[in-house]
């Protein structure tokens, strides 16, 4: 798992937020970060060419991937992340994903 600060932070700031709707408590959330940060690779990111996507909040991982050296971006977002592909990403909602990878017909 490639990680970058802003990219932890947010994933922490989402998940507190919707602890009403989780079957998880703030601890478990906590444990939960601590394990991301524990397993990730973590990057630092230098790119200057925001903005470019339509959603601020995108461009953190946006930057990641390309930081990271992926080669797809698995998100249930696709149509924020037009253009990607300039940067030689592909984007893929979770379920083609798991079709391309033999998990689903």
């Amino acid at each position: 798992m490639h990680l970058s600060v802003p990219l932890l932070l947010e994933y922490e700031e989402v998940l507190l937020r919707e602890l009403p709707n989780l079957y998880l408590s703030s601890e478990e959330v906590g444990e939960l970060i601590d394990f991301y940060c524990a397993v990730g690779i973590r990057h630092e990111i230098f790119f200057l060419w925001r903005p470019f996507l339509r959603d601020p909040k995108d461009e953190m991982v946006l930057e990641l991937a390309v930081k990271a050296g992926c080669q797809t971006i698995i998100t249930y977002n696709a149509r924020d992340f037009v253009g990607v592909e300039q940067f030689g990403l592909n984007v893929l909602e979770p379920s083609e994903f798991l079709r391309v990878i033999g998990k689903l017909p």
